[in-house]
């Protein structure tokens, strides 16, 4: 998922001050894999403008879920090294860490290529329920993003399959 900030060409840039998306995963037969309720707002919600909390220059979020085993999330987690470095974290929610009963672990030094400039800050959790991981990242523009969200994609098909994933026709 990529939100961006709006239209940036008329010079909006996250222009509101209450925003919520809720993804809510079922499996098949109804039941309740996990609930990510992403509200990016300032405390209290609607006190001033979200924008006025972005880092500067950075503004379009990605949010990426791979539902997966808890014998791959781990995988997962090590095929993020393809992310340049930065100020990355684990992080969970007083909610998911109720129902997660595993720990991930520290991803510091999980990308160690010295050629590559700093990226933007990015962070893992497991979701509830062991029912797999999500990546959530703040990119500069909607290219950023798009780069960002698939290289993700495809660390985590290789991660899961064990195959380099086939070429997207768009991207």
């Amino acid at each position: 998922e990529i939100i961006m900030p709006g239209r940036t060409a008329s010079g909006e840039w996250h222009e509101y001050r209450s925003f919520s998306t809720r993804l809510t995963a079922r499996r098949p037969d109804g039941h309740v894999l996990a609930v990510d309720a992403f509200v990016p707002a300032p405390s209290p919600v609607g006190a001033r403008p979200f924008a006025s909390t972005l880092p500067p220059g950075l503004g379009v979020i990605v949010s990426v879920f791979a539902f997966a085993p808890v014998s791959q999330q781990a995988g997962l987690v090590r095929s993020l090294a393809v992310l340049p470095p930065t100020s990355h974290q684990v992080w969970a929610s007083s909610e998911r860490r109720q129902t997660t009963r595993h720990q991930i672990g520290s991803l510091d030094g999980a990308s160690t290529a010295s050629d590559r400039r700093a990226g933007p800050p990015w962070a893992v959790t497991a979701l509830p329920n062991d029912a797999g991981i999500a990546v959530r990242l703040i990119a500069c523009d909607g290219h950023s993003a798009r780069s960002a969200l698939t290289s993700i994609w495809r660390a985590f098909r290789r991660a899961m399959t064990g195959a380099e994933p086939g070429r997207l026709r768009k991207n």
